[in-house]
């Protein structure tokens, strides 16, 4: 009988050991898991920041096309309307007689054709600065894009 219970005792002592194995694997297995899930947490958190700096970068990038766009509308308005002054001056020109509206013609074309040359002058430098803007729009776009898949 003795030996029958050193025998039990045993046996019991090496399956104590076999689970105290498995205890400690599944523990490993646990831990790895806990830090996987750490891991997708912040690699979340990251994404949803950057998301919200990236939103951020491109309504701000948005709002200074949109003020860009503004301008210009605003300076092709200026010169519809310095168009229709010289009209009106042409028109007034011609009720008064040829020779003065020659020389009304003239002075105005001169007037004109300043105005016209400093006009362009600035609404080409216009065009450029907005064609920069743009560029770093699409600069900041693509590099978005790069940072999101290098995320996911």
């Amino acid at each position: 009988e003795e030996e029958a219970v050193v025998a039990e005792v045993e046996g019991l002592d090496a399956r104590k050991v076999a689970l105290q194995r498995e205890l400690q694997q599944v523990e490993i297995a646990l831990n790895k898991s806990k830090m996987r899930y750490k891991e997708m947490v912040a690699t979340h958190q990251k994404k949803q920041q950057q998301d919200y700096v990236d939103n951020e970068a491109l309504r701000t990038a948005t709002l200074a096309l949109q003020r860009e766009a503004d301008c210009t509308k605003d300076e092709l308005a200026a010169l519809v309307a310095w168009q229709s002054f010289l009209d009106w001056v042409k028109e007034v020109g011609e009720q008064h007689g040829a020779e003065q509206a020659t020389m009304a013609a003239a002075s105005v074309q001169r007037l004109a054709e300043s105005y016209l040359v400093s006009a362009l002058s600035h609404l080409a430098v216009k065009t450029e600065e907005a064609g920069k803007l743009k560029e770093r729009v699409t600069f900041c776009s693509k590099e978005i894009t790069e940072v999101r898949r290098k995320i996911t």
